[in-house]
């Protein structure tokens, strides 16, 4: 993925990896796109005349399982990696409405494919908090991350072994 520069308006993009694009309603009605590679992570707007990355984390993800998130307060957008914060933008001047993207992995421009693999995509109506990005990450994770409440001992009642996690 090419690393861009946030900006509020313009044509900016080339190199993306688009894991969502979405379907625009003209020029003061954009969607929210989703690019991801293993350097980064880009948040962009695309619009009738405009697609702008509006926060950009720069960061080796590596190639392995990340869980990402974005999450949009006050048409500000913050990215989440591996149920961490990582990126807001607040200076940004966006003020246009939002809607769900329309394509999963690929884009509308070519060879601009996410390449890797999706699970368990989600798009929610509402925000979700810091504690609940962290819960679901646990969740999906480790399970035995998420579920260990102490040291697991077996219990030995008449010869059968119960293990309780």
């Amino acid at each position: 993925m090419t690393i861009q520069t946030e900006a509020d308006s313009g044509i900016i993009f080339g190199g993306e990896k688009w894991a969502f694009i979405p379907e625009h309603g003209g020029a003061n009605a954009g969607g929210a796109a989703l690019s991801v590679g293993t350097n980064g992570i880009g948040v962009y707007e695309y619009g009738d005349s405009y697609i702008v990355p509006l926060v950009v984390y720069s960061s080796q993800i590596g190639a392995g399982w990340n869980y990402i998130s974005v999450v949009y307060t006050n048409k500000q957008p913050t990215i989440y990696l591996n149920g961490a914060y990582a990126r807001t933008r607040y200076d940004g001047d966006i003020a246009r409405t939002k809607y769900a993207p329309y394509r999963i992995g690929g884009g509308v421009f070519g060879s601009d494919a996410f390449a890797g693999s999706m699970d368990e995509v989600r798009v929610s109506g509402v925000p979700r908090s810091t504690n609940w990005i962290w819960a679901e990450y646990l969740n999906m994770a480790s399970n035995t991350v998420f579920n260990k409440y102490g040291k697991m001992e077996p219990i030995i009642v008449k010869g059968t072994v119960i293990m309780m996690r």
